[in-house]
């Protein structure tokens, strides 16, 4: 394995670096901005990957401390209806673009996410939408909590009918 650090463009303070022998992956730190790109030399965030990342946790803020104007999610379960889940494959210029791979996908369409939780999805600088998933998880949640909230309430009026039923019952043998 070689690796060379060399400065291309010097006038930026850019740095790349180049890991491996016959298809070298680039990984740039672009002066300018401070991104940092891995399989990419034109990083458009903080940090982009162009393809898989291994990690045993991502951690997020998330503690109430920090937040203001904190309100529940209403309409779940209708805002989950809308959302579909789909199969697809990537097309070639998303996959050099972005890493993806040849094979079978599964995910959201984020044009569908903008419409049902429009703070899920971020639009990068040269227009593509991206799902941020782990907002999506709420949603889950919540739909997930109110779901079961109606199963409890059928299995309540289950249990009211079978009580009368058998109620029922016994005044016709009487």
């Amino acid at each position: 394995m070689t690796m060379t650090r060399s400065c291309a463009n010097s006038a930026h303070g850019d740095i790349q670096f180049y890991a491996g022998d016959n298809q070298p992956e680039p990984m740039q730190v672009v002066g300018n901005t401070g991104f940092v790109g891995i399989g990419t030399s034109t990083p458009s965030q903080r940090l982009q990957v162009n393809g898989n990342v291994l990690a045993n946790n991502v951690m997020l803020p998330s503690d109430a401390r920090l937040k203001e104007n904190i309100h529940g999610i209403e309409r779940s379960r209708e805002l989950l209806r809308l959302l579909n889940g789909v199969h697809s494959t990537w097309k070639k210029d998303a996959q050099a673009k972005f890493g993806t791979t040849a094979g079978a996908d599964v995910g959201l369409l984020a044009q569908d996410v903008q419409k049902v939780l429009p703070e899920a999805v971020i639009t990068l600088p040269d227009g593509t939408l991206t799902v941020v998933y782990d907002k999506v998880v709420p949603l889950l949640v919540e739909a997930l909590k109110a779901q079961d909230e109606k199963l409890r309430d059928l299995e309540q009026t289950n249990a009211r009918l079978e009580a009368m039923e058998k109620r029922l019952e016994q005044l016709e043998r009487h």
